[in-house]
């Protein structure tokens, strides 16, 4: 797995309050993606999701620990596609294939 890209986490999202249904996401307090939708709840939700990103691969990478520890006790293979599927989400989220 590569070095992260990104903004590190923790982001947050908020409203523009000015902007009607205009949600934004960042770190660290500076909110500077924008996502707009109708309606509100959508962009709402969309921005809660892309704020969640860096917590979700943090945790798909701390899946994938956990699955090759178990590996190693359960040798059946039946992980096996666990393991695919996070390990192409975290190859995706790190701008992988």
């Amino acid at each position: 797995m590569s070095e992260a890209k990104h903004t590190p986490g923790p982001w947050e999202y908020g409203v523009i309050p000015e902007q009607y249904q205009t949600y934004c996401f960042g770190a660290r307090g500076l909110l500077f993606g924008r996502v707009v939708g109708s309606p509100a709840r959508d962009a709402e939700a969309d921005a809660r999701l892309i704020a969640s990103a860096p917590d979700l691969l943090a945790a798909c990478k701390m899946a994938v620990a956990a699955v090759l520890y178990a590996q190693t006790v359960d040798q059946s293979g039946s992980f096996d596609a666990t393991r695919a599927a996070l390990s192409a989400a975290i190859a995706k989220a790190e701008g992988g294939t």
